[in-house]
C-alpha cells in the first residue's frame, strides 16, 4: 500500500545520497521542475519518475508502489484521520462532541468531492462505512442500516444477515457487521445483535488461520458479544464467552481487549450473586486498567463496584 508522498521521498533519497538538484535533474527535467516535484507542487510523468529513481540508484519497479502524489497523500491522510475518528465512535460514542462530529462530516465531504477517488468501488465502500458509523453516532438508525447494507453490497451483492458465517469478509465487511450489531444493541434488539455477533465469531474462527490475527479479530467480536449478552442478562454465556476470549488473547499474545473482556466476566459473576468473587475479580481488572493508564475505564470499574457493593477500590 502506498505510504510516502512522492516529492518528499525523492528529496530524502537525493539528500541522503549527497546529490544536488542540478545533478539529479539534468537532462531528465529542469532543476526548477525538480524543485517543484520535491515541494509537492507538481507530479512527474511516469517515465521521468522512473529515470529519477534509477539515477538515485533504486529499482523503480520495487519502489513505485510505495509512492503517493501530493493529492494522493492528502486523500490518504483524510482516510487515516477518518479511521481514527470513527474508531472513537465505535468504542464509546458518548466521548463525541459537536466539534468532533462536524470534523467527521467535513472530511467525508472532501472524499465524496474527489471524483477520481470515488471511481473506485472499494473507496466508495470506505466512504459508506464511515458515513454509516457517523449516522450511528447521530442515532439515525434508518440511515445507518441503509449505509451498512450499501457498503456490504459492494463486496457481497446478495448479503443476508442469516448467512454471515458463510461469507468471505473483508476488514470493512467485518466493521460493518459490528456496526450492524451496535444498531440492534442500542435499539435493544439484543437477541438480534447476539445472533449477528455469534455468526461473525464463527466466521472469523474458521477463516483466520494466523493465531495472532485471529486473536486480534475475535477479541473485538467477543468483547462486543460479551457486552450484549450482559445487557440481555445471560451471565452463564457471558462467562463462557469471556473465558474463551481471554484464552485466545493469551494464545495470540494480544491483550488490547483482554481487560474489557475480563470486566464483563466480573459483571457476570455479580449477576449470578457471587459478590465476593465479583469484588476479587473486579479489583484485578481495576488495577490492570490503572497499570495501562486507562483512567476512564479504571474509574468506571471503581464507580460500578462502589454502586454494586459499597466497596471503594480507591481506599485500598
Amino acid at each position: 500500500m502506498p505510504s510516502y508522498e512522492l516529492g518528499t521521498m525523492i528529496k530524502k533519497l537525493r539528500t541522503q545520497k549527497g546529490i544536488s538538484q542540478e545533478e539529479l535533474a539534468y537532462p531528465i527535467v529542469s532543476r526548477e521542475t525538480l524543485s517543484r516535484i520535491e515541494s509537492g507542487k507538481v507530479s512527474p510523468h511516469t517515465k521521468s519518475m522512473k529515470a529519477l529513481l534509477e539515477r538515485l540508484g533504486y529499482d523503480p519497479t520495487e519502489l513505485f508502489q510505495f509512492f503517493l502524489t501530493t493529492d494522493e497523500a492528502e486523500t490518504n491522510r483524510i482516510e487515516n484521520e477518518l479511521f481514527t475518528l470513527t474508531s472513537v465512535i465505535q468504542r464509546n460514542k458518548s466521548e463525541i462532541d459537536v466539534e468532533f462530529s462536524n470534523k467527521i462530516a467535513s472530511l467525508i465531504q472532501k472524499l465524496e468531492n474527489n471524483k477520481k477517488f470515488m471511481e473506485n468501488p472499494l473507496n466508495q465502500q470506505f466512504v459508506l462505512k464511515t458515513k454509516a458509523i457517523y449516522y450511528f453516532y447521530l442515532e439515525d438508525d434508518d440511515n445507518t442500516l441503509q449505509l451498512v447494507y450499501k457498503a456490504l453490497n459492494i463486496t457481497i451483492p446478495t448479503f443476508d444477515e442469516k448467512k454471515i458465517s458463510e461469507y468471505h469478509l473483508t476488514k470493512i465487511d467485518q466493521e460493518m457487521i459490528v456496526t450492524l450489531s451496535l444498531v440492534h444493541r442500542y435499539a435493544k434488539r439484543y437477541a438480534h445483535a447476539i445472533d449477528v455477533l455469534y455468526q461473525l465469531k464463527e466466521n472469523e474462527a474458521k477463516s483466520i488461520l494466523d493465531v495472532q490475527l485471529r486473536a486480534r479479530k475475535l477479541s473485538v467480536t467477543i468483547r462486543a458479544l460479551a457486552h450484549v449478552l450482559t445487557l440481555d442478562n445471560r451471565p452463564h454465556e457471558v462467562i463462557d464467552i469471556c473465558d474463551e476470549g481471554m484464552k485466545l488473547c493469551h494464545e495470540g499474545k494480544v491483550y488490547l481487549n483482554y481487560r474489557a473482556i475480563a470486566w464483563y466476566k466480573a459483571k457476570a459473576l455479580f449477576m449470578l450473586g457471587k459478590t465476593d468473587e465479583y469484588i476479587t475479580y473486579a479489583r484485578k481488572v481495576y488495577y490492570a486498567f490503572d497499570l495501562y493508564d486507562e483512567i476512564n475505564n479504571r474509574d468506571y470499574v471503581r464507580n460500578d463496584v462502589l454502586k454494586d457493593t459499597g466497596v471503594d477500590f480507591y481506599e485500598y
